[in-house]
């Protein structure tokens, strides 16, 4: 056997040392501290939430209580596109990667537009609504989201469906006035050939933070005033 043959498997300490450093057992001690410690973690993040939906819960109270007084300045006040029809829109359940978003799908759905909640979103991209559904506060405060506003005012308008939502979040009313708060449905329906079959079930509005102009799919929806939208 080669000296070369001879040294695989053994550590460069000697033939008596293992190959491998042997890590110690934690302690039951050592155990004691680290679940006390994930224990206190878990309850930060509790504490954390707790707080983040008790500021939700008084940006609201102050928007109710502007509203009472006849103040407006809370609220968006503005017409904003959810939806541009009558074109096709990236989706990846469409076989062309696009789909065909037609007028007839959202007609009459309008009522059920103006019950969504507008969801601002941590990051760009649309939370499971099938978890949002089933429990809709846990689902938010997983995936760092909240509510901060109601739809409301719905109406075919042409080829766009369009509302006056009613948004009492600081920190969404601050992208809104920056022009820089984007939008996006989210909802079921079902589809063919990639095509929009039957009429949209609305689930709820998703509010994120624009980073470039027209970040969202529908290049055509928007608030009005975001990036030059007339």
């Amino acid at each position: 056997m080669s000296s070369i043959l001879s040294t695989v498997g053994r550590s460069s300490l000697g033939n008596n040392s293992p190959m491998y450093p042997v890590e110690d057992k934690p302690s039951p001690a050592q155990k004691a501290k680290a679940q006390k410690d994930a224990e206190y973690l878990d309850r930060l993040q509790s504490i954390k939430a707790d707080l983040q939906a008790l500021e939700a819960d008084l940006d609201k109270l102050a928007y109710l209580c502007e509203k009472l007084l006849g103040n407006n300045h809370t609220n968006t006040s503005q017409t904003c596109i959810l939806q541009a029809l009558e074109q096709h829109i990236p989706s990846p359940r469409a076989v062309s990667g696009k789909m065909w978003y037609g007028v007839e799908n959202f007609t009459n759905t309008e009522h059920l537009w103006n019950e969504c909640d507008l969801v601002l979103l941590k990051e760009p991209s649309h939370i499971p609504y099938v978890e949002y559904l089933k429990d809709p506060a846990a689902t938010l405060t997983k995936y760092g989201a909240r509510i901060v506003g109601k739809n409301k005012g719905t109406k075919i308008n042409g080829t766009t469906l369009e509302s006056t939502p009613e948004i009492w979040d600081q920190k969404a009313l601050g992208l809104f006035k920056a022009g820089r708060l984007g939008i996006s449905t989210d909802f079921m329906c079902n589809h063919e050939n990639d095509r929009l079959i039957g009429k949209v079930r609305p689930n709820y509005l998703a509010l994120f933070e624009m980073k470039t102009c027209k970040e969202q799919n529908d290049r055509r929806a928007g608030f009005a005033g975001n990036c030059g939208w007339k």
